[in-house]
Formats: structure tokens, sequence, C-alpha cells
């Protein structure tokens, strides 16, 4: 367990063992619990323009079921969704097959780690939504340079991020607990409990989830990511000595900022 899991969620795991089932996030189930709780329809349009300003083909990086990847294809550009988790991957194939067997033509799909990118052409613009650029593990001056050898002359980088910095105490912050109720995919109702804790010592956020689903034997779904924390200074810092040498930033929602680097 480690220091996956807080609060409510600790509890949870360490009192009801035998009504838990515990998944990393990004796998199994718990692929479904992300679409259910990320849309992307207020980011979206962001993307969208600057595939207009920019042109194809797009890279969308972290593109776990296709929130972003189709959108993007229903506006005429060729994509390349890449993830790390091969169960994303599956859904959106899945996707593909079932309800937008139209666009798989326009749609490529690699399982490969953003970090190390293995590709075969240069894009028009990178994309990263959900703000998952946060689970980037190393320099972002280091990714940045990576990404710009990517793009062709004019083409972009865009991402959104939270505006999250750093702090110098060593207390943890433990977010409102949010419950939603949701259908699946299948139209079963779920309900669906998060919380996010900051902890500031470690420079890490926290963020547990459990899923509640009546009709499965298996009553709760429980699980845990966890990303770094940065801020808009951070970013800027990176953008400003890599091969870019500068980002616009545009406020889009409360701390949340879009981000774009032109080659």
């Amino acid at each position: 367990m480690d220091d996956k899991y807080f609060g409510f969620f600790k509890d949870l795991l360490m009192e009801f063992p035998t009504y838990i089932e515990e998944q990393d996030f990004y796998y199994g189930d718990t692929v479904e619990l992300y679409d259910q709780i990320c849309h992307g329809e207020d980011e979206f349009p962001l993307f969208a323009g600057a595939i207009a300003l920019h042109g194809g083909p797009v890279l969308d990086l972290c593109c776990g079921s296709g929130r972003l990847t189709i959108p993007a294809a229903k506006t005429g550009v060729e994509v390349t969704g890449v993830d790390l988790s091969e169960d994303m991957l599956m859904k959106l194939e899945r996707r593909l097959n079932h309800r937008y067997r139209r666009l798989k033509n326009k749609i490529r799909i690699l399982n490969q780690d953003m970090t190390k990118l293995k590709l075969d052409r240069q894009y028009g613009m990178i994309m990263i939504g959900a703000t998952s650029i946060r689970l980037l593990p190393g320099s972002f001056k280091v990714f940045f340079n990576d990404m710009y050898g990517h793009l062709k002359d004019g083409g972009a980088l865009c991402f959104d991020i939270e505006d999250l910095p750093k702090k110098d105490i060593s207390a943890m912050e433990i977010g409102t607990m949010n419950t939603v109720s949701l259908p699946d995919q299948d139209g079963n109702l779920a309900i669906i409990l998060f919380q996010r804790a900051i902890d500031y010592a470690k420079e890490r956020a926290i963020v547990n989830m459990a899923k509640i689903m009546p009709d499965r034997e298996e009553k709760i779904l429980l699980t845990s990511t966890s990303y770094r924390l940065f801020g808009l200074e951070e970013i800027r810092k990176a953008s400003k000595e890599s091969l870019f040498g500068n980002i616009e930033i545009k406020a889009y929602n409360e701390n949340e900022y879009f981000c774009r680097l032109i080659k």
C-alpha cells in the first residue's frame, strides 16, 4: 500500500479488504473509470483551434481511449495516438471498430512512452490533454527539445496544465471529497468518490478514487495515481531555455492554462 492511499481510502482498504478490488490506474477496470470522470469537452475547442492554425498530421500523446484523438480525427486530419497503457489503447481500438469505423483510416495507434518516441514522420501539432504533462518524470526542457524535433517548421506543441507550484512547507493539504453518480458505457450506474492530497514535502499530488458498483460482486474498485508538483513559472523557464525559446499561455478554467510552443 505504501503511500498510495490516505484518509477515507486508506481506512477503506485496511478495514474492509474483502470488499475491495484494487487496480492500477489506467489499467483494467480503471480505464472505464477514467473515461467516466475525464471527458475533454472543455479543453478540445482549444486544441481544435490549434489544429486549424497548424494543420496535421497530429500527434496525440497520452491519448488514452481517444478522448481527444477521435474529435481531432473528425476535423479531417490524420492523428497518431500514443499511450503507455495497452488497456487504454485497446478501448480506443474497440471504439474505432464499433462506433467510429469511418475514422479508422485517419487514426494510427502506438503503444509507446512519450519520453522514448520512435516515429517515422513529423507533425503539424503535438497535443497532450487532461493536464497529462504532469506525469512527465524528467526535465521539461529536455522533453520540449525532443518534441521540437518531431514537429514540422511552424508546428506547435500544445498542452494544458494546472498551476500547482511547489511550496517550502512540510504540510499535506487534503482537498474536498468529491462524489458523483455516473453511468458506465453499458448504462450501469456507478457511484464514484475521488479526493486529492498535496504532499509538499515530497513534491507530489496524490489522487485516490473509489468506484462502487451495486450490481457487481466486487463492490468497490479502488485505485490511486500521483504526479509531480509544478507551476507556470517552471514551465515558462523550461520553454525559454528550450529550442522553442518562448511559450504562449492562456487561462481557460479556474487555475488551468492552455500552453502553445511554436517551432
